[in-house]
């Protein structure tokens, strides 16, 4: 079955030639003057175009190259909405519910499960299931899946609307409403796309902030008649540049279109007006963030939009602004390593469905993620280390600052910093609470470090504390404690496994430990990178999160732990059903009442909250075609089939000729329908096009390979074994998730849940276990872009 569906892939894929594609942090730095904003769209083209010009690449121009002449491209099936049809009417009883692990109160953030009086919703399988827990055992109500075409995703609540954010591949996005005032019937309404990758979005009442990031749209030329050569680079640019001289406004900024539950489509339209969108002095790029600002109670078309010519990486929300920061990598003026710097946008919110940009400024060095950001009394503190774990070799040294930026004739200028934090180490947790800041460092041991922020133009370091192994999360609760999750570790930094320890912060001058609760030999806590699988009910002091134990018979579950300054104490542990593999695992827990209830995409176990004792499991159904677990495998598109429109296309005209196909990296198994065992000549045949170079090398292990090449392409083949080895360096071969060359090392960590090391100068994000005869997946993460420069998937020889 995969062979056959490989080969009807590789028959639709469509290869592109691209042309001289210049990186974004090659760009020049963005000035620290207010953002300029277009008079109309007259002033934008003339601007934009001649910066594309200018800076070749930044538009890419391709030409589809004939590979399968006269083979139809499959299409996606049209959808039928995933309407569940049920009873009317269920009240709501008032029974205590736990809600997301947010950074900020009364600021809601995105996740897979949500939960309101003892109404649960999920995400999973392909489905959106709403639960009913009051009784105290959880009934399936009704499912709804997830509208084809779209994968992956998280979700907003509000009132009777339920909002799901997920993607529609190749950097297209989708917001879909869904009716959940009746809990048993569950209904697709309207679905908008939108031209763009999610970064992130946020919810205070009624509105919702969605922000994206859109690139240009590329130009496509007309692919070669039978019988024809490729046109040469040079005359690719050239025409390239014909285009560009016609190019709309759709080839700049984002458009979006409407689609109904019965799949039909409105028209496309800018996603904002021209006049709506600001630009930098100096050109950094013609990437554009786009803030789309929704009033649930009227529904999912945005009210307001704003955008600026850049790029994002993370989001944070205060109850008054919304920053969203870029961190770029620019070139040294002499001999010295490369600058990093984290662009930081600050726009205006409130409880009113408006937002406004204010303002832009700079900070030096890397941000770990959104906690890195706290917004107190109307000034930012920004947590940043001068170089990413990845940058650093073991001859570097490094340091981190906390600066504090305050708004100023519409920029975010510098009144405070401190330095001198963990030299030779980078941040790996980050929580601000009031005028505190806690900041720790690792690479060998752990210090953790309180900035007094009282003064915000004079901040410093008023205590540290230094232990082994390091916290990756860190989370108050209560009486001056702190709770971090993280890794133990040996003197020399080598990480033994997951740890949880408990600090007394009651003397910011002296931080200190007052237990620790490890698993030797445990992988990584997924709390360390995703803040939303911590819970912490305060009622009865139980902190719930994701772990795996080795000793314990494999065990891959959640574990509850009792904390308070009498120390930690194990209450109990919950295993799912599937959890001696990945998919089985706990990622979510939620409180309703006296149950505990943990998550999998298989399925939902009550235990008592008390001491975690299981009550009952109930399977949530997949959707046809899903698997019961992982991401949902939908279509995805690629660019202009063979024999397209004999002249060049851009903006709206470009998209016309999208056409979904299957995603080409199934991770563990395949890359572009190149499976791990395959013979030579069922590559050969597969591929249908002659390899580039085709030659036997030497190997260490196995004596010697052979090794095809083709562009972007690298296939390995062991004697005996056929294919051990694939690895895709083309932007065009995605995950499910729409993970590939190109994606952010956050991307990958977020959509497919792995984790990511730097070790010998490399650093990789890998799925899989590293045991001989298993099939891993390597995402190879860029040294300065922090971007996946390739993907393979191979086979574990020793």
């Amino acid at each position: 079955m995969l062979s056959r569906l490989a080969a009807r892939v590789a028959a639709s894929l469509v290869v592109l030639l691209a042309v001289v594609v210049a990186p974004q942090e090659a760009a020049a730095k963005p000035s620290k003057a207010r953002l300029a904003a277009f008079s109309g769209c007259d002033a934008l083209l003339g601007w934009a175009r001649a910066q594309a010009v200018r800076h070749p690449g930044a538009v890419p121009v391709y030409q589809a190259v004939n590979r399968a002449a006269g083979t139809p491209v499959p299409t996606a099936a049209p959808s039928a909405g995933g309407q569940v049809l049920g009873a009317s009417g269920s009240a709501e009883g008032d029974v205590a519910t736990s809600e997301t692990n947010v950074q900020e109160a009364g600021v809601d953030e995105p996740d897979t499960v949500k939960a309101r009086r003892g109404i649960v919703f999920t995400l999973a399988g392909g489905r959106i299931h709403a639960l009913d827990a009051r009784d105290g055992s959880p009934a399936l109500l009704s499912s709804v899946d997830v509208p084809q075409g779209l994968y992956g995703g998280e979700l907003l609540l509000h009132g009777d609307r339920l909002l799901l954010l997920a993607s529609a591949g190749y950097g297209r996005s989708a917001l879909v409403d869904v009716a959940v005032g009746d809990a048993r019937a569950l209904r697709v309404d309207r679905i908008l796309e939108v031209d763009g990758a999610l970064v992130s979005a946020r919810r205070q009442g009624d509105v919702a902030r969605v922000v994206l990031t859109s690139v240009p749209e590329p130009i496509v030329l007309p692919a070669p008649a039978d019988g024809e050569q490729p046109l040469p680079a040079e005359e690719v640019r050239r025409r390239g540049v014909e285009a560009l001289a016609q190019a709309g406004a759709a080839t700049f900024l984002p458009e979006l279109r409407v689609r109904a539950a019965d799949g039909t489509t409105s028209g496309e339209r800018l996603v904002g007006g021209c006049q709506r969108v600001r630009r930098p002095s100096a050109y950094s790029g013609l990437d554009v963030l786009s803030v789309l600002t929704l009033d649930l109670d009227r529904g999912i078309d945005p009210v307001d939009v704003d955008a600026v010519m850049a790029s994002g990486d993370d989001v944070y929300a205060s109850a008054d602004s919304l920053y969203v920061a870029q961190t770029t990598w620019v070139p040294p003026t002499g001999d010295g390593p490369d600058d990093v710097v984290t662009h930081v946008h600050r726009f205006a919110t409130g409880p009113e469905p408006r937002t406004t940009y204010r303002a832009t400024g700079s900070v030096p060095g890397w941000v770990l993620n959104q906690f890195a950001f706290s917004e107190h009394r109307g000034v930012l503190r920004v947590a940043t280390t001068e170089r990413a774990p990845w940058m650093l070799s073991s001859a570097e040294e490094s340091e981190s600052f906390v600066t504090v930026l305050d708004e100023r004739d519409g920029t975010l200028q510098r009144i405070g910093r401190v330095g001198g934090l963990g030299r030779g180490e980078t941040i790996r947790a980050v929580r601000f609470l009031g005028d505190l800041g806690y900041v720790v460092t690792f690479r060998q041991t752990d210090p953790l470090y309180t900035v007094d922020l009282s003064d915000p133009r004079a901040p410093r370091v008023r205590g540290e504390l230094k232990v082994l192994g390091y916290s990756g999360y860190l989370h108050p609760i209560g009486e001056d404690l702190l709770l971090g999750v993280g890794q133990d570790a040996t003197p020399e930094g080598r990480r033994l496994g997951a740890q949880v320890s408990l600090f007394d912060v009651a003397d910011p001058a002296a931080p200190r430990r007052l237990d620790r609760w490890d698993v030797p030999g445990g992988w990584a806590s997924q709390v360390e990178w995703d803040h939303h699988a911590f819970l912490w009910w305060p009622a009865t002091k139980l902190a719930v999160l994701p772990v795996s134990d080795p000793a314990r018979g494999g065990f891959v579950g959640a574990v509850g732990l009792r904390a308070g300054r009498d120390g930690l104490r194990e209450v109990g542990r919950v295993a799912q059903r599937g959890a001696g593999g990945w998919f089985g695992a706990v990622d979510r827990a939620v409180v309703v009442g006296e149950r505990l209830l943990t998550f999998s995409d298989r399925e939902v176990v009550t235990s008592r909250l008390a001491d975690l004792g299981r009550v009952s499991a109930l399977e949530l159904p997949a959707a046809p075609g899903s698997g019961g677990g992982g991401p949902y495998p939908v279509p995805m598109p690629v660019m202009a089939a063979a024999g397209s429109a004999a002249s060049a296309t851009a903006g709206p005209r470009a998209r016309a000729s999208i056409t979904p196909v299957t995603p080409t990296i199934l991770p563990g198994r395949s890359i572009a329908g190149i499976a791990m065992g395959m013979d030579e000549e069922q590559v050969r045949q597969h591929r249908s096009d002659a390899p580039r170079s085709a030659r036997t090398i030497p190997d260490e292990i196995r004596g010697s390979v052979r090794e095809l090449r083709w562009a972007g392409l690298r296939v390995v083949l062991g004697e005996g074994s056929g294919v051990t080895l694939v690895t895709t360096t083309s932007r065009l071969d995605r995950t499910s998730g729409d993970v590939g060359v190109g994606s952010t090392e956050r991307a990958v960590r977020r959509t497919l849940r792995v984790r990511c090391a730097t070790e010998f100068g490399r650093r990789s994000c890998i799925r899989g276990r590293l045991e001989a005869g298993k099939v891993i997946t390597e995402f190879r993460i860029g040294r300065k872009s922090g971007r996946v420069q390739s993907v393979t998937v191979a086979r574990v020889i020793d």
